[in-house]
C-alpha cells in the first residue's frame, strides 16, 4: 500500500476489472443484437455450464467463464443473472475502474499497521481517513526530481520506513522491543529512534551541524513542527539532507544482528574435503610422480 502510494499508482487490479466487464458488455451487446448468432448461442450455453456448476457447489475458480465473470462483478455490486438470456450493460467502463480504486483507497484508509499508520499520518500528512482521496493520491515530487540515483533511494528509504533507524531495525529482532524502548542510540534524550526524531529532535552533534549548513529548510515554521511539511521543501535539499543523516549517523553499522545462533560459536570447523579424482586420473598422477 504504502508503495502504491508513493508513486500515486493502483493495483492492477483496477485495470484488469474495467478490461473484464468492458469485454462482457461487448460480448452481451453483440449477442443480443442478434448480429452473432453463433456468439449468443455459445454465450448462453457457457452461462448454463456455469449455474449448473455453482448448484453443484463448484468453487469460482473452476467454473466457466461466465461464472468467473459473474463473481468479478458480483464485487463490483453489478448483478448478473446466469439464468437469463445475456443483457447488454449500459454503466461506462471509466464507472468500473473508479470503483476499484475506490476500493483501493478505502482499503489504505483502514490499513492501521504501523508502518501504513506512520506513512499516512507523518509522511503524507492525512490527518485522518477523509483526507485520502484521488486528488492528493498523486506521485510525489522527488520521484519526477533530477537528483543523485543514491540520494532518492536514501528519500525513498526514510519515507517508506525501509531505514535502519532502531524504529524499524528493532522491529525484526528476534525478541523486540516496545516501541518506547526503542530509543535514540546517538543521544541521551530517551526518545525513540525514529523519522521525526532524526530530522529535528536528535542532538548528535553531527546532525546538529548539518541543521546548520541545511538551515534553509528549518527556517519555515511549518517545517519544525511538521515532517510532512519538511519533506514537500525542495527535493534536491531535502534529499541531500536525509542522505548526509544517514551517513553521520552511520545507523547501519549500529544495528544489532537479527539473530545469531547461540552455539554457533561452539560449532568446531568442518575439515576439508579432498577433492575427489577419476581412478584414470590419480594412475596419471602417479606415472607423473615416478617419472
Amino acid at each position: 500500500l504504502v508503495t502504491y502510494a508513493e508513486f500515486g499508482r493502483f493495483p492492477l487490479r483496477c485495470f484488469w476489472q474495467k478490461q473484464v466487464y468492458s469485454f462482457w458488455k461487448r460480448v452481451c451487446g453483440l449477442a443480443t443484437t442478434g448480429s452473432r448468432e453463433i456468439l449468443a448461442v455459445a454465450l448462453k450455453d457457457n452461462m448454463q455450464l456455469a449455474t449448473q456448476q455453482g448448484q453443484e457447489g463448484m468453487a469460482v475458480d473452476q467454473q466457466a467463464w461466465a461464472g468467473k465473470v459473474a463473481a468479478l462483478l458480483a464485487t463490483l455490486e453489478i448483478d448478473v443473472d446466469l439464468n437469463a438470456a445475456p443483457v447488454a450493460l449500459d454503466m461506462p467502463p471509466i464507472f468500473i475502474q473508479s470503483a476499484g480504486q475506490a476500493t483501493h483507497l478505502a482499503k489504505l484508509q483502514a490499513d492501521t499497521g504501523t508502518k501504513t499508520t506512520t506513512y499516512k499520518s507523518q509522511i503524507r500528512g492525512w490527518e485522518n481517513n477523509s483526507a485520502i482521496t484521488i486528488a492528493n493520491y498523486t506521485i510525489q515530487p522527488y520521484l519526477r526530481t533530477t537528483m543523485p540515483i543514491k540520494r532518492r533511494w536514501e528519500l525513498a528509504r526514510f519515507r517508506t520506513s525501509s531505514h535502519h533507524l532502531w524504529v524499524e531495525i528493532a522491529r525484526h529482532q528476534l525478541v523486540h522491543p516496545a516501541r518506547e524502548a526503542r530509543v535514540c542510540r546517538l543521544c541521551n534524550s530517551g526518545h525513540v529512534e525514529d523519522e521525526y526524531h532524526m530530522v529535528f529532535n536528535c542532538s548528535f552533534p553531527a546532525l546538529d551541524e548539518l541543521r546548520i549548513q541545511y538551515s534553509s529548510l528549518f527556517d519555515s515554521a511549518s517545517s519544525c513542527t511538521s515532517l510532512a511539511s519538511f519533506l514537500m521543501q525542495p527535493q534536491r535539499q531535502v534529499a541531500s539532507f536525509i542522505s548526509q543523516c544517514f551517513a553521520v549517523g552511520d545507523y547501519a553499522s549500529l544495528s544489532k544482528p537479527l539473530y545469531i545462533p547461540q552455539d554457533a560459536a561452539q560449532q568446531p570447523e568442518e575439515p576439508a574435503v579432498p577433492p575427489r579424482r577419476s581412478p584414470r586420473l590419480n594412475s596419471e598422477l602417479l606415472l607423473a610422480r615416478n617419472v
